[in-house]
Parts: C-alpha cells; sequence; structure tokens
C-alpha cells in the first residue's frame, strides 16, 4: 500500500491571476502544498498543469511533473478529469491497494500532521474515500431568491440555544481528499463507497479565491508556524 499524491495546478485563474504561484508568505502558492505532503510522509508527488511555469516551480520544489492537455484545463473542466489523466499517465499505481492523497493548493492552512493522520485513518480501510472537513456548533443557512431569504436547515421562530442543537454540521473545507484510483475511475467521483471524514480545526476553514483572501490566509500561516 503506497500513497501518492496528485495535485491539480491549472494556470488560468479567474479570481486572481496567476494564484497558483503567487507568493503567500514568501513561497509559491503551490510550493506550501507540495512541502507539507512532503513533511506529511508522502514521497510520491505529482502535479499536473497545462502551464510550463508552474510546472517548472513545483519541479523546483521535488515534486514529479505531468503536462495536462489544454483541453482537461480549462474553467469548465473538473478535478475528476485532471486526476483520472495523471493516473493515466502514471505507470507505477497499483488502482486496487494504493491511495490518492489529493490536495487543494488554495488551502494552504493545513499541518503536516493532519496529512499523516488522514492518511494513518485511510490505512485503517474502513472507508473508501475520505474529505477533510470542520465542524460547527451551530450554522444556520438562508437561501436567497428573488431578494427575499429563507431558511434552509432551521425554523427561524423556534430558533434553538446553542446548548440545545444536538446534531453538529461539517463542513467540507476543500483542504484535501484521499480515495482509491479504482473507485475514482468506477464511480468518475473522488467520494465513494464508504465515506469517512479527518476533522481539522475551525481556522482551517480559510482558503485562497480572491485577492481579499491572501491576507487571512497569510495571517493562519503565520500565527500557527505553518510554511517555510
Amino acid at each position: 500500500m503506497k500513497f501518492h499524491s496528485i495535485i491539480l495546478a491549472r494556470g488560468g485563474s479567474v479570481g486572481i491571476p496567476r494564484k497558483n504561484i503567487k507568493e503567500i508568505n514568501g513561497l509559491p502558492l503551490i510550493a506550501h502544498t507540495i512541502k507539507q505532503c512532503q513533511k506529511g510522509g508522502i514521497s510520491n508527488i505529482y502535479t499536473s498543469s497545462d502551464d510550463q511555469e508552474i510546472l517548472e516551480i513545483a519541479s523546483g520544489y521535488g515534486s514529479k511533473v505531468i503536462q495536462r492537455p489544454d483541453n482537461l484545463s480549462t474553467a469548465n473542466s473538473t478535478s475528476e478529469e485532471g486526476w483520472i489523466h495523471a493516473l493515466s499517465e502514471i505507470s507505477t499505481i497499483n488502482y486496487q491497494e494504493d491511495w490518492i492523497f489529493a490536495p487543494q493548493i488554495t488551502s494552504p492552512i493545513r499541518h503536516a500532521e493532519d496529512i499523516n493522520q488522514a492518511c494513518k485513518l485511510a490505512e485503517t480501510m474502513k472507508f473508501d474515500s475520505i474529505l477533510s472537513v470542520v465542524e460547527f456548533d451551530d450554522f444556520f443557512l438562508w437561501e436567497t431568491k428573488d431578494s427575499t431569504i429563507k431558511p434552509l436547515n432551521h425554523d427561524f421562530r423556534r430558533r434553538k440555544r446553542r446548548q440545545e442543537i444536538g446534531t453538529k454540521t461539517l463542513l467540507e473545507n476543500g483542504s484535501f481528499y484521499i480515495f482509491r484510483p479504482g473507485g475514482l475511475i468506477s464511480y468518475n467521483n473522488r467520494l465513494h463507497g464508504k465515506i469517512g471524514y479527518y476533522k481539522m480545526e475551525k481556522y482551517k476553514m480559510f482558503q485562497i479565491d480572491e485577492p481579499a483572501d491572501v491576507e487571512i490566509v497569510e495571517y493562519y500561516l503565520k500565527k500557527y508556524n505553518i510554511g517555510n
């Protein structure tokens, strides 16, 4: 049983140009994820990208690289398409026994220990796929439509106190996914079979999508000593 990390790093970005290689606390954004995978005990690390500069930077930080075709690198391309293409380029993966650790570059607020412990959860063989989450004790959701709003997961007329809420809400924070290569191909979905979760601290929910997110992520990386 081996763990292989496949990092998807498309060249295009709408919110922040060249986002995946933007400098964050002194490192290209992608370098944070590569270094975390290395420290987390994953030796087989691959970066898939359509962009030569991204591939060169990833290689410089110790990742193997996969040239992704342009038709799988559009704004409408799915991560599943990118992972499946990467699998077709890697000959050393056992589709039934090995695991793919798939981190999201734009969610760099993670410790190497998160990666290590999540992989240990996979090794228990209790699950077919795993996602990272953060937990909320109370999380009231509202839906907007035609300038009006309505509650999705609560009755505002009978609002419960925090200590009365029995169920906890798990938010998929997108930090990483773990799955079997064979399962990804069979279901064309990162999550399949019996799904497990790895719970992270709430501050690890922040990710970089818009320029305003950069300062927040940099703050938490520094505060919790994550990075270089």
